[in-house]
């Protein structure tokens, strides 16, 4: 059923078209590369963007978890707005040129087999090669999951780095400088313990994009 609305709203708000956020149709003053219309887009760059360190990780976020950018994370992941793939690669890709930026390659933190199943794709590897459509950047598939874990909205935030030990492992990726991409940060714990094996790997620097910060 959940397909079926996906479809439904994709027919009816098709990508750069109408607006991702409110359904109204774009004209050549919106933001058509995000695919937002400029009040949505207003309403988006007006949350906070932030630079945070979680342990010695740097990550980069777009926005602030809330209103709109909320919306964007659950219908993405959760109600199959794939077309979402290229606003939040858009946005990422943004941050990553306004820091001035730079990597060797792009990886993101790939879903748990269990959520591959149910979705049938993978939410941040359509969002990286976006991405790295906008950069021109190389994608990399070096991180890989080696077992799934407890979603890490159900479990409390002291457990977070506990929940996520060994689900990471990566392939080498000596000498190289990397950027590490995915949808939220919270406790920073998915991200740090990606990091780490990235690092264990051979990675000369890890730092992260997010689109958004809980």
């Amino acid at each position: 059923m959940r397909k079926f609305l996906s479809k439904v709203l994709s027919f009816f708000f098709p990508e750069g078209i109408t607006c991702n956020g409110c359904g109204c149709e774009l004209t050549d003053e919106d933001d058509r590369a995000s695919g937002f219309c400029i009040d949505c887009a207003d309403g988006l760059e007006k949350l906070t963007k932030e630079k945070n360190t979680y342990g010695d990780l740097t990550v980069y976020s777009c926005f602030a978890y809330q209103g709109l950018v909320r919306d964007i994370v659950i219908g993405y992941k959760d109600d199959d707005q794939t077309f979402f793939a290229r606003s939040i690669a858009v946005y990422m890709a943004r941050l990553f040129r306004e820091n001035a930026l730079s990597c060797d390659e792009v990886c993101y933190i790939p879903c748990g087999n269990k959520n591959f199943r149910r979705r049938g794709y993978d939410p941040m590897e359509k969002v990286a090669k976006a991405f790295c459509e906008e950069t021109n950047l190389p994608l990399s598939y070096a991180l890989h999951r080696a077992k799934d874990s407890m979603d890490q909205a159900t479990v409390d935030f002291s457990e977070r780095y506990r929940n996520m030990e060994g689900c990471f492992c990566a392939d080498d990726v000596s000498d190289k400088n990397v950027l590490l991409l995915d949808d939220i940060v919270t406790s920073g714990a998915t991200l740090s313990t990606a990091a780490d094996s990235l690092r264990e790997s051979g990675a000369k620097e890890v730092i992260c994009i997010t689109l958004s910060r809980a």
